[in-house]
């Protein structure tokens, strides 16, 4: 009743509206309209008259159009006209977070695109096109390297000392990179030279340098860019989900008389695999374990390609806020950060060994190498396949003032080094250069994988050549690793270098000899796991754990202590080459502790069913979660606040889509795929050689006792 007499009054109070004619009010608008706009408006003075000097007092090479438009603007924004204030709302000028290391202000790109004003059939039509400025500081000479102090430019006993510009000296570094960035809309009849021509005649005489990047408009007539390339893309999307949904009807309609190929694509099928059975952990170990490990690489990996791509990008986040932090312990873990990866080999190498062993020596050490590569090739590569039709997908459905900019680029890439990842070598292409970055590490696995054929098959035919062969491996990937680091002088401790090319993360992070000791460790353990060399003697498993947390932690603080300390360049280069092998040594005590049972309370959590389909999911996850995030900031059109509350809920938002988005590409392309692979490919080609059952069937012995 009450709701109902409410909206009777506010109906009658609409129809009693009344246009007041009170002559005394209207003056007071008018006489505070000046002091108002300096309030809302006050970069417009500014604006006219460098328009003003655009278009009558500098003899500038513009066309006559984009002349007169802007003198159209100039009239327009002194007669407070809205669509002419649109041009000014929209571009740079309010400098939002500044002060805290924002270095964009990108204005509201919708908005100027959005522009459409008619003079009538004399004078036409004023739309607005969006066009990104960068601007680049006056820098130093630009060193290959440089470890975690920044560099400084000392501004002590100048004009600008103590001055907003001392917090920028103190973050050079980050300028090598990155630059202001600063979005303008100006008339479509201006063109992007023109606007280049304005913007190096307003900073002649200073040593900063403006370019306009990129100038886009609300131009149907122009067509999307790389229009073939997504026009395919999206058409194997759409055949490709038909026929998913297609076979997933079938199934439900006649779930026993279904062909295996058509079944191979059914949702339904698809993520029953990913539901643990209870058949999962019938093995002689329990690895049950590898399921959380695999979730929580997800994690720590999804955290830091978060981090790292807010840094690259920085259009919507603050510099400052991308610094260390001053705790100790949480800047030497942010400083190892890379060295996280590692755990991914070592597990790589313990699973190759426990799954191939007991096949090959089935099979009395008798398979091929092209088997044995075969079997990963067709395992990882239709993945690819499809992450690079999701990329060319995407590339045309996005927008902002970043999107086509950083679209083009990846696509520009993949489009001229797609080869390097069908080759699994794109690992050495310079990161700038890369197809899907994210690629790198399943490459240097491959490489890895091809190298251990020797050893596994020599493990199987003659143990001990097998067991020097991996001693061998694990002792020269430091000694490479140090070598090199001594040739190229790469410093002690490196958090990021100044030229995306030649950086020393590319020595550290993409290099495949850094890897190559964790990954065979891995093989190690994995050959003791599976031929159950077990450790019974409880003294000994204790001071398994104190030497390898002992490792562990020695890894993060012996880099504290090196930061300020003048050591040898041998006792350098040395812990570069050690450092991944003693960070490594944990996770491979861990990974044989655990699958004897000796992990306590803390493996029952890891071996809990929850983390069992999201680590069946960690592959699909982790390939497609670099495209999300790409496609998440590029389509910023606003800075990001950096406090605690909304980098929690980003951070969240960013988990919760990455892993759905890692299901949808797991059902598209991963499962699908599988299944084909196994029905198609004989099974000794994979990983589903049949148990045998005559005499030279493989048979899992009691564990040996190792006192």
């Amino acid at each position: 009743m009450f709701r109902g007499l409410v909206v009777l009054l506010i109906i009658s109070s609409v129809d009693n509206l009344q246009i007041l004619n009170d002559p005394g009010l209207v003056q007071q608008w008018i006489s505070s309209a000046d002091a108002l706009d300096k309030l809302l408006w006050p970069q417009k003075d500014i604006v006219c008259q460098l328009v003003e000097n655009i278009t009558s007092n500098w003899d500038l090479p513009v066309s006559q159009q984009c002349l007169s438009d802007l003198h159209k603007i100039h009239n327009g924004l002194n007669q407070r006209k809205v669509w002419a204030y649109k041009f000014l709302e929209s571009s740079a000028g309010n400098k939002p977070g500044f002060l805290r290391g924002y270095i964009s202000d990108l204005g509201n790109y919708h908005e100027c695109l959005s522009i459409s004003h008619d003079f009538g059939s004399k004078y036409g039509l004023l739309s607005g096109q969006y066009c990104l400025l960068r601007v680049h500081l006056p820098l130093p000479f630009k060193p290959v390297q440089t470890n975690y102090d920044s560099i400084n430019l000392n501004l002590n006993g100048t004009i600008l000392e103590d001055s907003y510009y001392s917090m920028f000296a103190k973050q050079l570094k980050f300028f090598y990179n990155n630059t202001f960035n600063f979005g303008f809309c100006i008339p479509t009849s201006c063109s992007q030279n023109d606007f280049q021509t304005v913007t190096n005649r307003v900073f002649q005489g200073t040593r900063i340098t403006p370019k306009v990047s990129s100038c886009e408009k609300n131009d149907i007539t122009d067509g999307p860019r790389s229009i073939k390339y997504q026009e395919t893309a999206m058409t194997i999307l759409t055949m490709l989900t038909l026929l998913i949904l297609g076979s997933t009807l079938v199934t439900h309609i006649y779930p026993d008389n279904v062909s295996p190929v058509l079944a191979s694509f059914s949702i339904i099928e698809n993520t029953k695999k990913l539901i643990p059975r209870d058949d999962d952990n019938d093995r002689p170990h329990d690895l049950a374990f590898i399921h959380c490990v695999r979730v929580s690489l997800r994690v720590f990996g999804l955290l830091g390609h978060i981090y790292l791509t807010l840094g690259v990008v920085p259009h919507t986040f603050p510099i400052f806020s991308y610094s260390l932090p001053q705790q100790w312990l949480v800047r030497e873990t942010w400083k190892q950060m890379f060295i996280f990866i590692d755990i991914f080999f070592v597990m790589s190498g313990f699973l190759t060994v426990y799954t191939w062993y007991p096949k090959i020596k089935q099979l009395n050490g008798e398979i091929s190498f092209y088997r044995y590569v075969t079997a990963r090739f067709f395992r990882s590569t239709p993945l690819f396949l499809g992450i690079l039709v999701l990329l060319f997908a995407f590339s045309g459905i996005g927008s902002g003032p970043i999107f086509s900019e950083f679209s083009d680029m990846i696509k520009g890439n993949c489009m001229k080094y797609w080869w390097t990842n069908l080759l699994y070598v794109s690992n050495w292409v310079k990161p700038s250069k890369m197809c899907y970055p994210n690629w790198w590490s399943i490459s240097i696995d491959f490489q890895l994988y091809c190298l251990s054929y020797l050893p596994l098959i020599w493990l199987v035919v003659n143990p001990r050549q097998g067991i020097i062969s991996l001693v061998g491996l694990i002792g020269i990937g430091p000694l490479l690793t140090s070598l090199v680091a001594f040739i190229k002088r790469v410093p002690l401790l490196v958090c990021c270098t100044l030229d995306y090319d030649q950086e020393t993360q590319f020595f550290e992070h993409f290099s495949t000899y850094t890897h190559i000791a964790p990954y065979f460790l891995g093989m190690l353990t994995g050959y003791l796991v599976v031929t159950n060399k077990e450790i019974e003697n409880k003294l000994l498993i204790a001071l398994g754990y104190v030497f390898s947390t002992i490792f562990w932690i020695g890894t993060f603080v012996l880099s504290y202590y090196f930061v300020d300390s003048h050591l040898d360049r041998f006792v350098e280069v040395a812990y570069i080459g050690l450092q991944k092998l003693v960070f490594s040594s944990f996770y491979a005590w861990l990974f044989y502790a655990f699958s004897f049972k000796y992990g306590g309370i803390i493996q029952e959590y890891m071996a809990h069913k929850i983390f069992v389909p999201f680590s069946r999911l960690s592959y699909s996850i982790a390939m497609s979660e670099m495209l999300f995030i790409w496609y998440d900031i590029t389509n910023s059109h606003q800075y990001f606040p950096a406090d605690h509350y909304n980098e929690v809920i980003r951070v969240s938002y960013i988990f919760l889509m990455c892993t759905i988005l890692g299901f949808i590409v797991y059902l598209l392309f991963e499962a699908p795929a599988l299944n084909l692979i196994k029905i198609f490919i004989k099974p000794q080609t994979i990983d589903q050689i049949k148990p045998q059952t005559n005499g030279s069937e493989v048979q899992i012995h009691k564990p040996e006792k190792i006192d």
